[in-house]
């Protein structure tokens, strides 16, 4: 069994998580939320498997999608790094549409990207929340995936294969095309 860990049950971080279990999917789906009402409520409605303490050791995931505003997913990505116990088999995406000054914060903090690989689905609603969240959100709706800090080969076929089973259309584009 994968496990993936969300880090944001918003409107696109809980649509990950109803797309997921809305499909035949061997994953187990860890999330968490500075909110811990939303994740009680997730975990009683079945809509992820388990709670995470973002200050446990992520070591174990197979990916790590960070549904955070922008500001803050740099944040978290420092810690996740940071931590020794992210092994390099570990892949981290983030959904933020702010992807140049994603790129050009942590490419000026000196930190090692090697294992990230930036997502944009193109997908989203003016509601907000896990309430606003659907199964279908991602269903036929266009994906970019960008790599900048050029990531080998096996984090980006992960995220591209990621987002494709939740429905999506894939886009690869570079930062500046971005």
């Amino acid at each position: 069994m994968k496990q993936i860990l969300i880090i944001g049950l918003g409107l696109i971080g809980g649509s990950i998580a109803k797309s997921l279990q809305n499909i035949n999917h061997k994953y187990e789906i860890n999330a968490f939320d500075i909110d811990n009402s939303v994740i009680q409520n997730a975990l009683k409605e079945k809509i992820i498997d388990k709670d995470f303490d973002i200050k446990e050791n992520p070591k174990d995931f197979d990916l790590i999608i960070i549904s955070s505003p922008p500001l803050s997913t740099i944040k978290i990505i420092e810690q996740l790094i940071n931590s020794t116990s992210i092994n390099s088999n570990t892949t981290i995406t983030e959904v933020s549409s702010s992807k140049v000054m994603l790129f050009r914060e942590l490419s000026k903090k000196g930190i090692d990207c090697s294992n990230i690989v930036l997502s944009h689905p193109m997908a989203g609603s003016e509601k907000s929340g896990i309430e606003a969240s659907s199964a279908n959100l991602f269903l036929d709706k266009k994906t970019i995936i960008l790599n900048p800090f050029n990531s080998d080969e096996f984090h980006v076929t992960k995220v591209n294969d990621f987002w494709k089973t939740i429905g999506s259309q894939i886009y690869q584009m570079s930062i500046n095309e971005h």
